[in-house]
């Protein structure tokens, strides 16, 4: 049971990392398509810890709990009697629950390829956008009044 739990542990870091990396080069390659001065503020899009933190809290939740769910199953099944028929015994029970499993996979894969699809649209037709003035030598400025001006 331990063996399941860590190895599922181990397979869900090494995703997340891999996650993390991919997102990291693909937020180089968003950064170099805007063109300078079309987004205020666009040099400070990056990583967040809190955000780097809370996959990394939802990785390791997903990894234990994806693994400890078969290591469960597995160490409460009679293993020597479906070793002696052949791995025949326990799959017809077992299959609605694999079925269940793949069809909600795919179907939150499906979703996040329409999702990433509709904000690479929504980016390219941002840009396309005439702003309706020169961005180009442009200052801004962020001015914070005291408390007595709350509105």
């Amino acid at each position: 049971m331990r063996q399941l739990v860590i190895e599922s542990i181990v397979l869900g870091v090494a995703g997340g990392g891999l996650g993390a990396a991919g997102a990291a080069a693909s937020l180089g390659a968003i950064r170099r398509r805007i063109p300078p001065g079309a987004i205020a503020r666009s040099s400070d899009i990056g990583m967040q810890p809190a955000v780097l933190a809370f996959a990394l809290f939802a990785t390791v939740a997903t990894a234990v709990l994806f693994g400890v769910w078969p290591a469960v199953r597995t160490s409460g099944a009679r293993l020597g009697t479906a070793l002696r028929e052949g791995g025949r015994g326990n799959t017809s029970r077992s299959r609605g629950g694999r079925q269940t499993l793949v069809i909600v996979e795919l179907s939150l894969a499906v979703l996040l390829v329409v999702c990433a699809a509709l904000v690479v649209e929504s980016t390219q037709q941002m840009l396309a956008t005439d702003p309706g003035f020169d961005p180009e030598h442009t200052i801004t400025a962020q001015v914070t009044l005291g408390r007595e001006y709350p509105d």
